[in-house]
């Protein structure tokens, strides 16, 4: 499903200071033909002034397995990756993502985004930074990663990534200057078990680009 046109959500009084929307992506797959279907694919959304943005990414349908082929059909949640081109979330300090769908955030623009907490979803979280458009630096980016494989882009500002379950994949911004903070609710987060011929039991390993001694921390 591709929603034609941008979508503007604009609140009849923002002025408060716990503003919260919440936007849902259900995917709905009905070809029985192996593959994860009918993922919403959307263009730009924009939401200003509001200071709890929540993502919701689920799937309504999710495609099963024919009786009597000699392929399997059947999908997982996670399967199914709805996305947003550019999300503009000028005013926003939290961003939240939930449900069992992957989630694809190619683009997010915003003045002011402190927290990504997509520990509440079990899809794989795609995720590839954030475009400052204040005049002020934006303050290091908190990432709580969800349970799933997540795919992190760090910010100019710095990040402080915690990617919690799943192998995880983070590029840290290339700046030097920049101090990013890497750590772990507990050590099973970033795990590779080998058996005796080195053969991958459990490969749940972390993946780390541009980390810089001396100035990044884990």
């Amino acid at each position: 499903f591709v929603p034609h046109g941008d979508i503007k959500f604009k609140l009849k009084d923002a002025s408060g200071a716990s503003d919260v929307l919440t936007i849902s992506l259900i995917a709905f797959d009905g070809l029985p033909d192996g593959e994860a279907n009918g993922a919403v694919q959307a263009g730009t959304i924009e939401a200003t002034g509001i200071e709890t943005i929540k993502l919701h990414s689920a799937v309504g349908n999710i495609e099963v397995d024919v009786p009597g082929t000699p392929k399997t059909e059947s999908s997982v949640a996670a399967d199914y990756v709805n996305a947003i081109s550019h999300l503009r979330i000028d005013g926003s300090k939290t961003l939240t993502v939930t449900g069992s769908a992957s989630l694809d955030l190619n683009s997010i623009y915003s003045d002011s985004v402190a927290t990504f907490d997509a520990s509440a979803s079990t899809g794989d979280i795609y995720f590839s930074g954030v475009t400052n458009t204040g005049a002020t630096p934006l303050a290091r980016l908190s990432y709580l990663g969800s349970r799933g494989d997540d795919q992190v882009v760090g910010t100019g500002a710095g990040i402080v990534f915690q990617g919690n379950a799943g192998r995880d994949t983070l590029t840290l911004d290339d700046d030097t200057s920049v101090a990013d903070i890497i750590s772990f609710a507990k050590a099973g987060d970033s795990i590779l078990v080998l058996d005796s011929g080195n053969h991958a039991l459990v490969d749940e390993m972390d993946t780390l680009s541009n980390f810089e001694s001396g100035v990044d921390k884990i």
